[in-house]
């Protein structure tokens, strides 16, 4: 009776030890995915000032304005979107219709939430399409 009791007491720090070995990977775990998180966000992001600034252009006639003037206000639909990048170097390439359609391609850089798995900007791009909806 008295080896069982004996043999409790050695093992009163097991569980704390555990804990310590699994504490380092459980925690850099969640950080990934809070990081996997906000430039997952940032993408949803850039895709919706593309496609709110291709959406602009695609139903607003703009013919007294020059192609510098209706790409300025493409930056700003699109800077707008991306109200949680704080100074984004961001760029917005449009493409006039020829005829049927338009596309804008939006770039931002993005800043990781933290350092540990991307050291630089995160560099996102996405392109929409739409057809020009007047004459």
């Amino acid at each position: 009776m008295k080896s069982l009791i004996t043999l409790k007491k050695k093992e009163s720090g097991q569980a704390l030890v555990e804990f310590a070995l699994i504490l380092p990977i459980l925690l850099l775990l969640i950080v990934a995915v809070i990081d996997f998180g906000w430039l997952f966000m940032a993408k949803i992001r850039v895709t919706n000032a593309a496609r709110e600034a291709v959406r602009y252009y695609a139903v607003h006639k703009d013919t007294g304005s020059t192609e510098s003037a209706v790409e300025t206000k493409l930056k700003t639909i699109a800077k707008d979107s991306l109200d949680f990048v704080d100074n984004a170097d961001l760029s917005v390439d449009a493409s006039f219709p020829a005829g049927q359609k338009v596309s804008v391609n939006v770039t931002a850089s993005v800043a990781p939430l933290t350092k540990l798995f991307f050291s630089t900007d995160v560099t996102i791009s996405s392109e929409a399409y739409m057809r020009v909806e007047y004459d």
